[in-house]
């Protein structure tokens, strides 16, 4: 992130508290014209669930975290502020109150619900002075940045991680190379991997149309030893299954979706979803058991992970 964009993300919250105090006019049009740079930072760093779809207004600093339902401490939080620590929560364009986030030196290192957040962050409120900046480095370092042609980064259980990044046009050519190679009727051709391109082909159409820009398609994390993940964006990681019309398939998905929900970050191994990303799973139409009292309790149980279930390709548009 750009020096001047850091500057306004950590400044900003101090600047506006000062320009509150004073009451005037002119300080009122200071304090929209400082909101407004903060707001476009913000949409621009690729946090989950902030984008400029979904997101009217921002809330900054430890305002942020009043009106949450979950209690936090203000002294800490205004320790964390003064370390380089920025809060923000979301106002939805529906006028609702979304999630909140924490930003250190440009890297959301805490987002989601309030809950979430303030579970990533535990081992920050009570720390001070050296014990304080040691655990924010440990939070920054998980956070996925670009080194040459790869993104890097190391979970909460210490796993050292990588992929390789892609641009917007190298994605759209996997896509559609995938989806070329597996038609019906071609030598080799795979209908799982047919019914993942056209996800994802449909998901990076969305995107473009939302603003929601695709990260991965079918890429592969550690050379493919921790896993594949089959779409992601700014704001979702997406599974897409053909087939959960059985109790093992859904215990299956079940345990596969423990790399990317968020109760599972600091006890799973190869945790993949460090920015907190919402999980979907999308599979072909109707094809899902919900007969099968095991199976119903499998999928309340990810419903209440806040894994979304997408029944057919032509309802991905219901996610934006």
């Amino acid at each position: 992130m750009p020096l001047l964009a850091k500057t306004i993300l950590t400044s900003g919250p101090k600047v506006l508290a000062k320009l509150s105090q004073l009451g005037t006019s002119t300080a009122g049009a200071s304090i929209k014209f400082v909101k407004t740079a903060m707001l476009k930072v913000v949409l621009e760093i690729e946090i989950a669930n902030f984008t400029k779809n979904t997101v009217k207004d921002i809330i900054f600093g430890v305002e942020a975290l009043k009106g949450t339902g979950i209690s936090f401490s203000t002294a800490a939080a205004s320790r964390l502020e003064k370390e380089g620590v920025t809060f923000i929560k979301a106002i939805n364009k529906d006028g609702k109150v979304g999630n909140i986030a924490a930003i250190y030196k440009g890297e959301a290192i805490a987002s989601g619900t309030a809950k979430e957040v303030r579970e990533t962050l535990k081992d920050l409120w009570t720390a001070r002075g050296v014990k304080l900046t040691e655990a924010l480095e440990e939070l920054y370092k998980l956070i996925p940045k670009i080194e040459g042609r790869f993104w890097t980064w190391e979970n909460f259980m210490g796993t050292k991680l990588s992929k390789p990044y892609l641009s917007e046009k190298a994605l759209l050519n996997k896509i559609n190379e995938i989806k070329t190679n597996n038609q019906l009727g071609v030598k080799g051709s795979i209908s799982e991997k047919l019914f993942e391109a056209e996800v994802g082909e449909e998901m990076f159409k969305l995107g473009k149309k939302y603003n929601d820009k695709a990260i991965d398609f079918a890429n592969k994390v550690n050379k493919n030893n921790v896993g594949e993940i089959d779409y992601s964006s700014y704001k979702y990681i997406v599974e897409a299954k053909t087939n959960l019309d059985s109790y093992k398939n859904l215990k299956d998905l079940q345990k596969q979706l423990e790399r990317y929900l968020h109760r599972f970050a600091k006890i799973e191994s190869n945790y993949l979803n460090a920015q907190n990303k919402t999980v979907v799973v999308v599979y072909e139409t109707g094809k899902i058991d919900k007969v099968r009292k095991e199976s119903i309790e499998i999928i309340k149980q990810l419903k209440n992970d806040r894994v979304i279930f997408v029944d057919g390709i032509e309802n991905l548009k219901k996610l934006y």
